[in-house]
């Protein structure tokens, strides 16, 4: 029986983590990390949901800590999810959430990329032990669950599992769509770690929220999920399906191309001879160059007909393998400058239009058509 054995109870991270392995990655940023969490407690047993609730409960996160994300009340897994974030500076324990596998290395054993200070394997691997020992203290059990899933997700994030020599892309600034990088004391804003982290995955989202973005992707994802189950825990697998990510997509779709570094000590952007401005010299804009590698068939599809479309926007379940990628046809904005008159006049009209346009689809070939929001991105 499955209930015999506490990692079966853990089943459900062991699916979300094929999940995202066997599909393009997202990185977390709050709703991220809450998604994760949420996908995971679909696929617990009613008994193993039961004790890891209670467990959260009963050894509940210190009330006066102050939260980034905010509490998140109706599910204590996904309120502990984003706890790691939380304390990590109060631990000291901030390279638990990665592990630096330079960009070219062979595929070996990870112990050597694993720092003095631990790595996300290791911590992965220490606080399931914890988990699993019944006699341990309750709080650190409860922690451990918090942990696991946070590292569950972070794991999958590939700029967390690589390195440039540029802190996990922090040091290379990035365009982003219209949003221009900036410099402040040799950081930069956006930059390819915080667009991988949150910027791909929000737009994707499309406002939804955690809890409905959780239940598109389980459902869509629905016929593999047994399979995945199945295949088990692996998690140097997963470190080293991540650094693969990184460099066929993340590194593989900059225009111009990001030269791999020889490995070096760095401990902020102004090291490795200057990496931060170095980076910012080449002009990367990842805005027009991520739409399809980083948007796994999880994005957001077209409906396939305007009453799918009225149905889903009203809040009622529409089976997201209905839909088709097929767009309906949109009238082009008049490319001939008019007169302020007519101006006015045809940009009132495409205001009253835009409820009409269905979410998901590519307005490339048309921007000024369609309203940004509805875009893919």
């Amino acid at each position: 029986m499955c209930l015999r054995s506490l990692s079966c109870r853990l089943a459900g991270l062991s699916l979300l983590t094929a999940l995202f392995a066997s599909s393009p990655v997202f990185a977390w940023g709050c709703k991220g990390h809450q998604t994760v969490a949420l996908i995971a407690e679909k696929h617990l047993t009613p008994e193993a949901r039961q004790v890891l609730e209670t467990l959260l409960k009963e050894n509940p996160i210190d009330p006066q800590l102050k939260r980034y994300c905010g509490p998140f009340p109706s599910s204590v897994l996904a309120d502990g999810a984003t706890w790691p974030d939380d304390i990590r500076n109060i631990m000291k324990n901030g390279p638990w959430h990665y592990i630096d596998i330079p960009r070219g290395a062979p595929r070996g054993p990870l112990a050597a990329f694993c720092g003095e200070s631990g790595c996300i394997t290791q911590a992965i691997a220490e606080q399931l032990a914890i988990l699993k020992n019944t006699q341990a203290d309750p709080h650190k059990r409860a922690d451990a669950v918090r942990y696991l899933i946070h590292f569950v997700g972070d794991l999958h994030m590939p700029l967390h599992a690589t390195t440039n020599n540029d802190e996990g892309g922090n040091c290379v600034p990035v365009r982003f769509f219209r949003r221009n990088p900036r410099e402040h004391n040799h950081s930069y804003t956006p930059n390819l770690h915080a667009v991988w982290d949150t910027a791909i995955l929000e737009r994707t989202m499309e406002g939804a929220d955690s809890s409905e973005y959780a239940e598109y992707l389980d459902q869509f994802f629905s016929p593999q999920a047994e399979a995945w189950m199945q295949a088990g825990v692996h998690v140097e697998d997963w470190a080293w399906e991540s650094h693969d990510l990184a460099e066929t997509v993340v590194y593989g779709n900059l225009v111009p191309t990001d030269p791999v570094e020889p490995p070096a000590p760095v401990h902020s952007c102004a090291d490795d001879n200057n990496v931060g401005e170095r980076m910012f010299n080449l002009h990367f804009a990842v805005g027009a160059i991520y739409p399809e590698p980083s948007r796994p068939s999880v994005a957001l599809a077209t409906p396939s007909s305007p009453a799918d479309y009225q149905r889903q926007v009203a809040g009622r379940h529409v089976d997201p393998r209905r839909f088709s990628r097929t767009p309906y046809s949109f009238q082009e904005m008049p490319r001939a400058r008019p007169s302020r008159t007519e101006g006015l006049r045809k940009a009132k009209a495409h205001l009253r239009t835009r409820a009409e346009v269905p979410y998901g689809v590519n307005c490339r070939a048309q921007p000024l058509a369609i309203p940004l929001r509805l875009c893919q991105p």
